[in-house]
């Protein structure tokens, strides 16, 4: 996630790096993806959780969605 979402050079822009702001929500953007891997994805796939809460499930699959919508705007050259 680091490497693909960089500030510097990204290999998935979320924006077009116009705007004062764009540095910045890129990064915040790799750092959300990673977030994503580290504190969500790797408690289950380890084992180290069992299961969840169906709003727990809720919320994450809200906040996954919003990522990858972000990414599917990016690879269809739509940043916003």
């Amino acid at each position: 996630m680091g490497k693909a979402f960089n500030r510097q050079n990204p290999l998935i822009a979320i924006n077009d790096g116009t705007s004062g702001n764009d540095p910045s929500e890129q990064e915040g953007f790799m750092h959300l993806t990673m977030g994503a891997m580290a504190g969500m994805r790797n408690l289950y796939s380890h084992g180290d959780v069992d299961t969840m809460q169906a709003i727990d499930a809720l919320e994450r699959l809200a906040f996954i969605s919003l990522l990858f919508k972000r990414v599917d705007a990016a690879q269809a050259g739509t940043t916003s």
